[in-house]
């Protein structure tokens, strides 16, 4: 008979190492993509502030 068990973090037990391990995966991922976006997002404001002001 063959038993499949669930990992951890489907299980529900969110203090073994392999949740804590997949909880940073996905902050450092998100922290990745916020850190991408507020990157673009200065990036065309300071493209507007210098076509507003005629430096280019």
């Amino acid at each position: 008979m063959n038993v499949v068990l669930a990992c951890s973090s489907c299980f529900g037990r969110s203090d073994e190492l392999l949740a804590k391990g997949m909880n940073a995966g996905i902050y450092f991922l998100l922290g990745v993509l916020v850190f991408t976006l507020l990157i673009f997002l200065w990036s065309i404001f300071y493209l507007a502030k210098k076509d507003k002001i005629g430096l280019s």
